[in-house]
């Protein structure tokens, strides 16, 4: 327990703990920005979704205003009650994702924690950025690498590695033995009064004084040994847990980069599946603008030839919501994501709270 650097571990590594501390309050600051862009691109999706409910809402009124209209000629009642029926159904599943849409707001408005906005109120978040619809390629090894730099796992564990070697210092000193120094200085009053004899004390006339060392030196030295030992497995731990967040961020850059191709190649085949069913809804609109007869089964094929095509956008928005949140989910990998959304951390400087700087012993004001 002799020296500068042993005397001031516990605060070195108490300062250590705040900074992982930080880090911490970092890592919820992005896994709530990450929260945020999911239930955003999620509320996107549901948006989309109402549009094409209520264009699909829209096409069977169409359609059952020309059976009603046809019924005297070629149409059958039977034929109008199919309409009517796609027309209920299709209300129903319209109403249903606009309840989800205003689900999703509160979310986000949860998610902000913004006053302005609470929960509670009437007012609906309405998403005004732009889907990326357009393919994003990654170099693999400059992600893996930025990811490697800017992961907050990777700081805390070099903070803790550190810690762990300055238990070992202090453990390697506590092996040494003890040598203390001790003395002492008395000053006495002789008088054959009390008083008098307190007033001479403070002449200093009969001074006595005794020094000494003390030397100490466990037999063995097994318990400062084992927390020795203790403080070495302690640290080769920290540093093999490095290790295998190095391995951890690596995968999962990785497999961010996998996830973004793979949601761009759904995407790409969710839309080309569109434009197939809007091909075939266009050339069955043609066949009924030549005044074919609109049979039973004409008007059912039409009925699931609409369905298909909604069924064929939702798809697509949710291929798009796939895509765009896996491009989050790669920033987030790479420890990037405040800067992608543009979300910055100050830590204000406190004029009243003064630290000790641990490496070079000099006063600094503390960030916090």
């Amino acid at each position: 327990n002799f020296g500068t650097e042993v005397n001031r571990a516990r605060i070195t590594i108490s300062a250590n703990n705040q900074r992982v501390s930080l880090l911490d309050f970092r890592k919820t600051v992005e896994d709530t920005v990450l929260q945020i862009e999911k239930s955003y691109w999620q509320l996107v999706q549901q948006e989309g979704d109402i549009h094409t409910l209520e264009r699909l809402v829209e096409a069977s009124e169409t359609t059952a205003n020309v059976l009603f209209h046809r019924q005297k000629a070629d149409v059958t009642a039977v034929q109008i009650e199919q309409a009517n029926a796609a027309i209920y159904t299709r209300r129903a599943s319209l109403v249903r994702s606009r309840e989800q849409a205003v689900i999703l707001s509160d979310q986000i408005k949860r998610l902000m924690n913004d006053p302005d906005f609470p929960v509670s109120g009437s007012v609906v978040i309405v998403p005004a950025a732009d889907q990326i619809d357009t393919p994003i390629h990654f170099d693999l090894d400059d992600a893996i690498e930025t990811g490697l730099e800017n992961r907050l796992e990777l700081g805390q564990q070099q903070i803790r590695v550190n810690s762990a070697e300055i238990a070992i210092r202090v453990a390697k000193n506590n092996l040494l033995p003890q040598l203390n120094f001790q003395g002492s200085v008395t000053s006495d009053g002789v008088a054959h009064f009390l008083d008098s004899a307190f007033s001479q004390q403070g002449d200093f006339n009969h001074i006595g004084w005794a020094a000494g060392l003390q030397f100490q030196f466990p037999l063995g030295n097994r318990a400062a040994r084992a927390i020795w030992q203790r403080a070495l497995l302690q640290r080769q731990q920290a540093i093999e847990s490095y290790g295998s967040l190095i391995s951890q961020v690596s995968l999962d850059v990785k497999s961010a980069a996998l996830d973004i191709d793979a949601s761009w190649q759904e995407l790409v085949a969710d839309r080309r599946a569109r434009f197939a069913n809007e091909k075939t809804l266009e050339g069955l609109q043609k066949q009924q603008d030549a005044a074919i007869d609109l049979t039973p089964e004409f008007v059912q094929l039409k009925l699931q030839t609409q369905d298909q095509l909604a069924q064929a956008e939702e798809a697509e928005h949710q291929a798009l919501y796939n895509y765009n949140f896996a491009i989050a989910t790669m920033e987030k990998a790479k420890g990037s994501i405040l800067r992608y959304n543009n979300v910055i951390l100050e830590r204000e400087q406190l004029p009243f709270d003064m630290a000790m700087d641990g490496k070079s012993g000099t006063r600094r004001w503390a960030d916090r």
